[in-house]
């Protein structure tokens, strides 16, 4: 039977994967203790958490949870970030750190329960514009077509109102 302390960082893991739907594998080989807590500062600030725990433990977890293909990704060391909501914040913190040492590498990642293995998909995702930017777009989408018809209902109005004036104007010099 297992130490208590391993049963419950399965636990913990499992739980971890249910309730965050986007989970980076990553391989932290190289990184010093001051880049790897600059790291996690930076994954903090968008709301995902970077977690370090052996390979046979996030297997274990994993396998729990139904993600028993992750288990040849499980080799070396292994960093997990997960992340709720916007996959793509941690995606360009991940990016943007890999490009300054390449560091951490990146093993696989599960988007949205969807399993990717792709450095192309990775990087797509990254440069995925975030929550706020596509909002505004949308904003942007349905404001255009609504200005443009007032603009045009306007213009009409004022070319009612030209005319309505010449023919009065007309009229008065005819009198």
């Amino acid at each position: 039977m297992p130490p208590q302390w391993k049963t419950e960082k399965v636990k913990e893991l499992a739980e971890r994967f249910r309730d965050h739907p986007n989970v980076f594998l990553t391989d932290f080989t190289g990184l010093g203790v001051g880049e790897f807590t600059d790291l996690r500062r930076r994954l903090r600030e968008v709301q995902a958490r970077y977690q370090v725990a052996k390979n046979s433990l996030i297997l274990r977890a994993a396998k729990e949870v139904g993600y028993d293909f992750l288990e040849e990704h499980l080799t070396g060391p292994t960093g997990l970030v997960f992340a709720s909501e916007q996959a793509n914040l941690p995606a360009k913190v991940l990016l943007d750190f890999y490009k300054s040492g390449e560091k951490p590498k990146l093993k696989a990642f599960l988007l949205e329960g969807r399993f990717y293995t792709s450095f192309d998909d990775f990087k797509t995702v990254a440069t995925l514009p975030t929550r706020p930017e596509l909002l505004a777009g949308l904003v942007v989408g349905v404001e255009a077509p609504v200005s443009n018809l007032v603009a045009n209902i306007r213009s009409l109005f004022q070319q009612l109102v030209s005319t309505i004036d010449l023919v009065a104007q007309s009229r008065k010099a005819e009198q």
